[in-house]
Parts: C-alpha cells; structure tokens; sequence
C-alpha cells in the first residue's frame, strides 16, 4: 500500500462500541496459537477447553464460533466480553487489506459502521496513510 492510493487524504473512523462488526453475517474470526492462548488466559480456562468450548475447524485452520444469530459467540450486549484479549482480526477493523483495495469493498465492509458513517465527521478520528497502512500490515485478513 502506497501513498498514492485511493485513500491518499485518510480515513475517518472512530470506533463507536456498537458491536455492528461483531453481529449479524455469518463470517470467521481466525486464531493463531498465540490468540487461543490470550483468549484462553481472559477467560480463566485451558485451551484444549477454550478450543473445544469456543472454537471451529474450517480446513485446518481455527475460527471462533458463532451464535445462531451469526453474533459472535463472545458479543454480550453489543460489547465484547474478550475484548483485552480479542483477536487481531478484530482490533483491526476497519483496517482490513482486504477492505483497503478500493473505495467499494471498503464501502462494503463498513456500510453498517457509524464509526465510519456518522453525519457529523468532526467526532471521527482521521487516520493518516502510515497509521492506516501500519494497521492493514499487522492485519490478519
């Protein structure tokens, strides 16, 4: 990602704690051994019990399950319950490669985010290139 991008003046967001991102669509939340072990340690259990509790196998590779609902299993009340220890997938919404490629899958992921869609943009936090690039690298989708 270069600063000759399509968000080349920033990206306005301020997250608004209303659990948008963490509800509603099926979707996957990936681990790595160092997040199960985090997550494992908040919640007070092993692993093999947090993995076997909390966790599904989708072609090898492990994801948190989910609600019926699709909510993610650790959302209470629009707030995450693992939110010391939650995933890097999650702490970096919006700031996904994934969603950075260009102003429609950004758009896309984000459409229900007050945190990126509120009227008045002056309660947002403008996030530079370098901040928004450093964000992405350390992203996990």
């Amino acid at each position: 990602m270069s600063d000759n991008c399509w968000y080349k003046n920033g990206i306005k967001f301020s997250c608004q704690g209303c659990g948008g991102c963490c509800s509603g669509e099926p979707g996957y939340v990936w681990l790595n051994q160092d997040e199960i072990n985090a997550i494992a340690q908040e919640l007070q259990i092993s692993t093999i019990d947090f993995i076997q509790k909390y966790t599904r196998n989708i072609q090898g590779k492990i994801s948190l399950i989910e609600k019926p609902n699709y909510d993610c299993i650790f959302l209470d009340n629009n707030r995450c319950k693992i939110y010391n220890a939650r995933p890097v997938q999650c702490s970096t919404y919006p700031f996904w490669k994934i969603s950075l490629t260009n102003p429609n899958d950004f758009k896309d992921a984000t459409c229900n985010c007050p945190g990126v869609n509120l009227t008045d943009k002056s309660k947002l936090k403008l996030y530079t290139v370098p901040e928004i690039n450093k964000i992405a690298t350390s992203s996990t989708i």
